[in-house]
């Protein structure tokens, strides 16, 4: 063998060597060897782990790439032997030979058990002869071969001796290799800078990473060389997906699909379809098909294989706008468990007809939210009638009183906001008849929208004798304030003494009507509404009169829990001491909550003494008081009071920990807050992670001194967070507010922490959320939205940090973020930074001389990205031309030097032109470009159907626009109201009228 690796034929290219646990236990073997001595090493494994290419790579182990085993030769070179070759080798095996034996059970598992055992006896020979040491023999093996290959001479089959073959093992090192990469492993391989290893890595099931690299290849192969047949069932089944459809599809939908896409072209044969299922779920090396299949209880369904999955739908470069001949099968054939999926995945697209549809399959079978779901979508679509017909369904056909109680309020609240109170009463009249309570409060609001009081009066009466207090208090009030006082009746000159008078006599005596009513209908009900009098008597007449009345019912009535509402009425009157005095008679009278009114009243005074009194009130089963006291001693800044009083009150409520973890966080004490935390959440009781994280950051953010960016409060918030906190999407937005740069680290740091990955994985998943969290912030919009100009710009702080932490996974080598870090650099217009990170690496994904040409034309390289841009475009690629006429337009403002403004404006048109082309060329990006360009250039002819077709594909931003567009319009005209009430049709045209099925007929 000689240093550059050539040995009768080159070793195939592959993807650059990534070591493993099994390669450290390999490396004395070979290196043994090199130093003289003879030996062997059997790899045992399932197919496709690596076993081959780890032996390949451990003769090859000098850090410089060159052979350790140099001047040695391999036999029989590449190609595998055949025993025979083997046995009639023999003796021309000199020193300093590889003996090269993957796959050894054409060897020593041939079937022929005279002929294996001579072969193991050639290779026990040959290791001990010292004439021809050193040797090395190299052998790969399955597991099952192994298992055979080792078994104990009692379970070895009658008749089959071969003594050799047994022993052979004895004399080598087994080196067992793991078919799944361990979670450190698939860290460190998400980070290579080998494209295809890192892609494996990320979307490897189970951490099968070298079964999905050797499968990958082939199975992309399969799929361009399927027969038409299965084509079409393939095609259909991606389009499907992109239509928003389950990963899994029974058997019937696949063929119907199929059928569908081939037309006039499906065979005649009643086998073609079996055969195109058999062709497209049949293995290849590594284990993996085109196909996966799961048995079921009534038929088979299939899925996708994941990498395939990957690379045609969830990480497809192009925007996706499915088939029109997907729709009809879909809507016919799609299992119900797909219906709502679907419907919002064409809810999301603005395919309002079939999303209408997908979500009334769902709701006939069995789906409980997709009615309401349904019904929400027509609402925003402005079709109130639609939307009332299906909540009308919901309140007569569901029997979870909580969806009818939603159905009410929600269809009340759509007819209210339209100002229809009168189709209120026509809708929920016959639910307020059979006594729903709902419908009968929402009946009232509506006869008083529509000036009737006395009829929404007469509602509240009825539901006051029934027993509902709320309707009690409206009744009251009502008596209360009625519209014949004096005091309601419109006021042009003050007052006389005797009008005020008379005022003060009228009010009296409607108060006392009032109470009088509350006090009858207690006695009829069996309601206690004393403390509602006492609320109406305080609001109507003042703290002294209602004082008044509950001396008179504690004394004369015997109701002695007056003296506890008497003292919360010369409480909240700034009264303690009278108030205490109160409570003390309570207390006399054994009122139970007594001790807990006494609490809440030295609340503002005495702080000890409620302290005092709310441990009793703990040692009786009560901890609230103890609690409240804990709040207070908070608010007054003594947090360790406050956590003495949390953790006593824990001792009876564990509720109490997360208030003693908040209170913690809100004054800095992190080691408190943390601890807390954690006790609270075994005891199921813990506050969100966010807030208490927030509480902390306002804490470091306070204290913050101007000559230093850096918090440690702030770090050590943000690093308990998110190694704490869910981490699902968005996870950072709650707390993105206090994200700077001077904090990117302790985040990465945490999440390496938590999650046990390498630094550069760590690096990806935190710039991953800082974008996740940038894109749900609050504001919502961009500058290409507002102004139409089509030159986009993201600078928030967010991106900013994460462009930094792409970039340095990117320098370290990750192909994903390099990827990731020159588009988002691309965003913010940092063009000579995206361009650095591009020159930086030779491998080069198929994506980034699109990205190239971007930054080029950004930088003001206009003629060697127009040159870039052109080839591609050539290869029918239009997925940067967007990109790069972005870069023109920055380099095409009107408002330059005169001397410029002929170069301008030939840099705008070649804009233009570019972004004409991409619309022919079916980019959706330079549909949305061009629409911005005809807005900005006051030409609206195509705007909207632009960017129509761009929401069709599921473009992110297409949406916005067009609501920002029709917003801008002075008098929107019949394609603006079309779009909103009946939305797109499948081709991303807006769609003509269409009906939704009468929901009145469910369940009938």
């Amino acid at each position: 063998m000689s240093d550059d690796g050539r040995h009768g034929r080159t070793v195939p290219e592959t993807t650059i060597y990534f070591p493993r646990k099994h390669d450290a236990e390999l490396e004395p073997v070979i290196a043994a060897a090199a130093g003289g001595a003879s030996r062997m090493a059997i790899l045992v494994g399932d197919p496709a782990t690596g076993k081959k290419r780890a032996l390949w790579e451990a003769i090859r182990a000098n850090d410089d790439g060159s052979f350790l085993l140099r001047h040695w030769k391999i036999w029989p070179g590449l190609s595998p032997c055949t025993p025979e070759e083997l046995l009639a080798n023999e003796s021309g095996l000199s020193p300093r030979t590889v003996v090269w034996l993957p796959a050894a059970e054409r060897c020593l598992l041939s079937g022929d058990s005279e002929l294996d055992d001579r072969v193991a006896r050639c290779l026990r020979n040959l290791l001990g002869d010292e004439t021809r040491a050193p040797c090395l023999i190299l052998i790969t093996l399955t597991r099952e071969s192994w298992k055979t290959l080792n078994a104990p001479s009692g379970r070895t089959p009658p008749g089959l001796h071969r003594p050799n073959v047994q022993l052979l093992p004895r004399q080598g090192t087994v080196i067992r290799v793991d078919e799944s990469f361990t979670k450190t492993e698939l860290g460190k391989a998400r980070d290579s800078p080998e494209p295809r290893l890192a892609e494996a890595a990320a979307s490897a099931p189970d951490g099968r990473v070298i079964q999905t690299l050797v499968a990958e290849p082939e199975l992309r192969a399969r799929y361009r060389d399927a027969g038409p047949e299965s084509r079409a069932l393939l095609d259909f089944l991606i389009a499907a997906l992109h239509a928003g459809h389950g990963r899994w599809f029974p058997r019937d939908v696949l063929r119907q699909g199929a059928q569908a896409f081939l037309g006039s072209r499906a065979p005649d044969s009643a086998e073609w379809f079996a055969e195109a299922l058999s062709e497209v779920t049949e293995q290849v090396p590594g284990g993996a098909a085109i196909l996966i299949r799961k048995s079921g209880e009534t038929a088979d369904s299939y899925c996708l294989a994941p990498s395939l999955e990957r690379h045609f739908v969830t990480g497809a470069a192009k925007l996706v706008l499915p088939n029109e001949l997907v729709w009809p099968v879909l809507r016919e054939r799609a299992d119900p468990e797909n219906c709502r999926a679907l419907a919002k995945e064409c809810e999301k697209r603005h395919l309002l007809e079939l999303s209408a549809h997908f979500f009334s399959r769902a709701a006939e079978n069995g789906c409980p939210r997709a009615r309401a779901e349904l019904a929400a979508m027509l609402a925003r679509a402005g079709r109130i009638d639609d939307a009332i017909s299906q909540y009308e369904t919901i309140a007569r056909t569901s029997v979870d009183p909580d969806r009818v109680e939603d159905a009410v309020r929600e269809g009340a609240r759509i007819l209210f906001a339209a100002k229809r109170p009168k189709d209120v009463l026509d809708w929920l009249g016959p639910l307020a008849a059979e006594g729903n309570r709902s419908a009968e409060v929402l009946v009232a609001v509506a006869h008083t929208q529509l000036k009737r009081p006395r009829k929404a009066l007469a509602i509240h009466q009825r539901l006051a004798e029934k027993g509902d207090l709320h309707s009690a208090a409206v009744v009251a009030e009502g008596i209360a304030s009625r519209e014949d006082s004096p005091r309601q009746r419109p006021r042009r000159v003050p007052l006389t003494p005797k009008e005020r008078a008379e005022d003060r006599q009228c009010r009296q005596a409607q108060l006392d009507e009032a109470v009088s009513y509350l006090s009858e209908l207690g006695e009829r009900t069996g309601l206690d509404l004393l403390p509602m009098i006492t609320d109406l008597t305080v609001d109507a007449a003042g703290p002294e009169a209602a004082v008044r009345m509950l001396s008179a019912k504690a004394t004369e009535h015997g109701r002695h829990d007056a003296y506890l509402l008497g003292a919360q009425v010369l409480a909240s009157a700034g009264q303690v001491e009278d108030a205490l005095d109160w409570v003390a008679t309570a207390r006399q009278y054994d009122v139970p909550g007594a001790m807990a009114a006494a609490v809440r009243v030295n609340l503002s005074t005495d702080l000890m003494t409620a302290q005092r009194l709310a441990l009793a009130c703990a040692a009786d089963g009560d901890a609230a008081p103890l609690i409240a006291v804990g709040d207070a001693f908070s608010a007054s800044d003594r947090p360790r009071k406050a956590l003495d009083c949390y953790y006593e009150a824990a001792e009876h409520e564990p509720r109490a920990l997360g208030a003693a973890a908040l209170a913690a966080a809100r004054h800095g004490l992190f080691d408190d807050a943390a601890g807390c935390y954690r006790t609270a959440q075994r005891a199921g009781g813990a506050p969100d992670p966010a807030e208490i994280a927030l509480l902390l950051c306002r804490f470091g953010e306070a204290r913050k001194t101007s000559d230093s960016e850096y918090s440690e409060p702030i770090a050590q918030a943000l690093k308990w967070y998110v190694g704490t906190a869910p981490l699902v999407a968005g996870a950072l937005a709650p707390v993105a507010r206090y994200i700077a740069d001077v904090y990117a680290k302790d985040l990465v740091t945490a999440y390496r922490t938590r999650e046990d990955v390498s630094w550069n994985h760590a690096l990806l998943w935190v710039a991953d959320a800082l974008v996740d969290a940038d894109s749900v912030r609050t504001d919502g919009t961009d500058r290409a939205t507002v102004s139409g100009s089509g030159v986009e710009l993201a600078s928030s702080t967010l991106l900013v940090v994460a462009s930094g932490l792409y970039s340095e996974a990117a320098t370290a080598g990750s192909v994903l973020a390099r990827e990731r870090a020159v588009r988002l650099l691309i965003k913010r217009q940092s063009f000579a930074e995206a361009a650095r990170l591009l020159d930086s690496t030779s491998t080069c994904p198929a994506r980034l001389p699109g990205l190239r040409a971007e930054a080029l034309a950004g930088l003001g390289d206009l003629a060697e990205a127009e040159r870039m841009i052109e080839q591609q475009i050539a290869d029918d690629d239009f997925s940067s031309a967007a990109g790069v006429a972005r870069g023109f337009l920055l380099h095409g403002r009107l408002d330059t030097a005169p001397e410029n403004r002929d170069k301008a404006r030939k840099n705008r048109d070649k804009a233009w032109e570019l972004a004409e082309r991409g619309v022919r060329g079916g980019d959706i990006e330079c549909h949305v470009l061009l629409a911005d360009l005809r807005r900005n250039a006051g030409q609206p002819g195509r705007v909207l159907d632009l960017y129509c077709t761009a929401l069709a594909y599921g473009h992110p931003r297409a949406r916005r626009r067009i609501e920002h567009y029709l917003a801008s319009s002075e008098s929107p005209d019949w394609n603006h109201k079309q779009f909103r009430k009946y939305g797109l049709d499948p081709r991303g045209e807006i769609a003509g009228g269409w009906s939704v099925p009468d929901s009145r007929e469910a369940g009938r």
